[in-house]
Order: structure tokens, then C-alpha cells, then sequence
């Protein structure tokens, strides 16, 4: 972690994660001011997060769908995330992924990307065009055209 001076920000409420609330908070304390647990945000206290970070962390093993790294790429900040469940779907060609499974893959990859300026603008760019494919309105659109498909 000497290799990286940023701050770890643990984004959301500090009871539920799947490795274990207790052991987590444990291993973040060890760090000091190094690892900073917010507990749950606002929503405009969360954007303001995207908006200032160097790159967004996400090591998620499961997602219904990934609403996180879509936020981050609306927000022009990079996204290393997991290769699994939907994420690569979501985020596309958008994001630098690595194995949840392998703490060396995740510490490679943003370790890669937090050295190589050109590759944060292109994903910037890259994120900001995958998330503009994405939309509530869109979404609704959908739903609309397949229950009047059902209703018919």
C-alpha cells in the first residue's frame, strides 16, 4: 500500500458486507487514515466522492446489475472492477477489470491505472459514453413496450 499514497474511501453503510463487518473494520483500523469507512452517504455527498476520486474500486463478487461503476463513468472517473456476475455487461469496454478472488489482480490493476495518465483519459472517455447509454428514461421505455407486448 506504500506504492499508492491515496486514501481508500469504503463507500456505504459498515454492517453487511459478505467477508465479515467485524474483520473488515478490524484490517481497515490498521491503516490508520490510510482506509476511511464513511458509513452511508447522501446522494450529493456520493457524487461529490465520484467527482473527486482518481479511479473507483469495484470488487463486488455478485450484482443484479452495477448501478456503482456507472455513477463513477458519469462522473469522468475511471472504473477498475470486478470480471464477474453483470459487471462486465454494464460497464463494457469502459472499465480495466480484474479476478475479485485475487488480491494481487485487483492491486495490479489500479496500481496500472493510477501510473498511466493516458489510459485515466481514455477510460474518462470511455465512461462517459457508456454511461450515456444508460438512462431511467430508457429503462422505462423498455418496461412500457414489454408490458403493452403482454397486454396485447
Amino acid at each position: 500500500m506504500d506504492s499508492i499514497p491515496h486514501t481508500l474511501l469504503i463507500v456505504g453503510k459498515k454492517s453487511g458486507f459478505i467477508s465479515g463487518d467485524m474483520n473488515l473494520i478490524k484490517k481497515a483500523n490498521t491503516f490508520g487514515e490510510r482506509v476511511v469507512m464513511t458509513g452511508f452517504l447522501s446522494d450529493d455527498k456520493l457524487q461529490s466522492y465520484y467527482s473527486h476520486a482518481d479511479l473507483f474500486v469495484f470488487p463486488s463478487l455478485y450484482e443484479g446489475f452495477g448501478f456503482p461503476p456507472l455513477e463513477a463513468m458519469a462522473s469522468r472517473t475511471p472504473v477498475v472492477a470486478s470480471n464477474t456476475a453483470s459487471i462486465p455487461e454494464v460497464c463494457g469496454d469502459a472499465a480495466i477489470y480484474f479476478d475479485p478472488y485475487i488480491i494481487e489482480d485487483i492491486a495490479n490493476k489500479i496500481e496500472q491505472l493510477l501510473a498511466n495518465k493516458n489510459l485515466q483519459e481514455k477510460m474518462r472517455v470511455k465512461g462517459i459514453e457508456r454511461a450515456k447509454q444508460f438512462s431511467w428514461d430508457k429503462a422505462a421505455k423498455k418496461i412500457c413496450k414489454v408490458i403493452e407486448k403482454l397486454l396485447s
